[in-house]
């Protein structure tokens, strides 16, 4: 009796030691489509925030100015990057032309809310705004780095209506390249030729 009390107990601890087998299962344009969309409320969302921000000549003088802005943006960024997580452990699968479609009109949304975000901050930028703005110029290389990455992914899977998602993602790059040469003190001061083109660019 002792004996097989042990034995059970010895497989009990076997069995709970033993490695959990985690089923992968495809992404259906469902769940990308959803995803897409919340990434798009956050950006809807923190564009409204910076709208409401005073970023007068005064105001940036107190470095918390621009905290709602980076705060704002890292929640998108974990987002992203829980999304990019979630498609290496489950991959998009083979989607319907229809499926395919909404996903790339949910890309195409997002795209251009985000867009209109990042104008609204172009817009706030100057001179005295870059000089204090490097904590946004420095959120917006990580943004740029997981959208590109999200971007990719998502691309693959649409091959019926990709060339309209690469366009797009490509535009939403030079926005993003803009809005870091904005709040980057020496893109405006004229030091880097690169960014003064970008922000030429961006005023035309």
């Amino acid at each position: 009796m002792q004996f097989s009390k042990l034995f059970m107990a010895a497989m009990v601890g076997v069995a709970s030691a033993a490695p959990t087998v985690i089923e992968q299962r495809a992404m259906t344009s469902a769940t990308v489509v959803s995803a897409i969309k919340n990434i798009t409320i956050l950006s809807g969302n923190l564009e409204v925030t910076v709208q409401g921000l005073n970023l007068s000549p005064i105001s940036i003088l107190d470095p918390s100015t621009f905290t709602p802005i980076v705060l704002g943006f890292n929640g998108i960024i974990a987002s992203v990057q829980a999304d990019i997580s979630a498609m290496a452990s489950n991959p998009i699968g083979t989607l319907t032309v229809s499926g395919q479609t909404d996903v790339c009109n949910a890309f195409r949304d997002f795209v251009k809310v985000h867009q209109d975000l990042l104008s609204v901050l172009i817009g706030k930028a100057g001179l005295l705004q870059s000089l204090g703005g490097a904590p946004v110029a420095a959120v917006l290389r990580t943004l740029e780095g997981v959208v590109d990455t999200i971007a990719f992914g998502i691309i693959n899977a649409v091959p019926t209506c990709d060339t309209g998602a690469k366009a797009q993602a490509a535009s939403l790059k030079q926005t993003i390249e803009k809005a870091e040469c904005a709040y980057t003190p020496a893109g405006i001061l004229g030091i880097s030729l690169t960014c003064q083109i970008l922000l030429g660019l961006s005023s035309s």
